[in-house]
């Protein structure tokens, strides 16, 4: 039952944890750029697409997001984790995240609903009974919502022909699409 009081305190986020990372990478390896990538498949995926959300002032140049089990959707009218109602981020700074760059990818074949760990909860469920579905679903929406404001939505969404959920398959894709 999220709400303003169960809110933990932002400097304890793992999100949190992310910058001083990269901030200290920089210094011990004299790295000149200041904005990085974010990859995550599954679980991290899930981590990649919500530090997108919750964490817009990062130094973020693109997120990929490749087969998440579940996704926090971009609307207000869903309670949190599974959207935004309760949740710390206001519509302009979604406005702005539609015109941002994060990619949604999902291996074509990675349709097995009882696959280990996807979550089945009614709320999960109603993005899809599997990871392809629940890509589509969490993509499709967030681009009407985007319309629906009036906004740019710059996202994009592959599917990977002849993959399942395999880490190898979207890590390459990812590399192919960052780099």
């Amino acid at each position: 039952n999220p709400s303003e009081a169960t809110l933990n305190d932002e400097s304890i986020w793992t999100f949190s944890v992310i910058e001083p990372i990269f901030d200290d990478f920089k210094t011990r390896t004299n790295l000149a750029t200041n904005m990085y990538d974010v990859f995550g498949h599954s679980a991290g995926a899930q981590v990649a697409h919500r530090y997108f959300f919750f964490k817009p002032d990062a130094r973020v140049n693109r997120v990929i997001s490749a087969s998440a089990g579940w996704y926090t959707m971009p609307d207000f009218e869903v309670d949190f984790p599974y959207g935004f109602g309760f949740a710390p981020i206001s519509e302009i700074v979604l406005k702005e995240l539609f015109e941002r760059r994060l990619t949604v990818i999902v291996g074509a074949n990675d349709t097995d609903p009882n696959s280990y760990a996807l979550r089945h909860t009614a709320e999960a469920d109603e993005q899809g009974l599997n990871r392809v579905e629940r890509a589509n679903y969490f993509y499709n929406n967030s681009r009407q919502i985007a319309l629906d404001y009036g906004v740019s939505f710059r996202w994009q969404f592959k599917a990977i022909a002849n993959a399942g959920h395999d880490f190898g398959a979207t890590s390459s894709t990812a590399v192919a699409l960052l780099y």
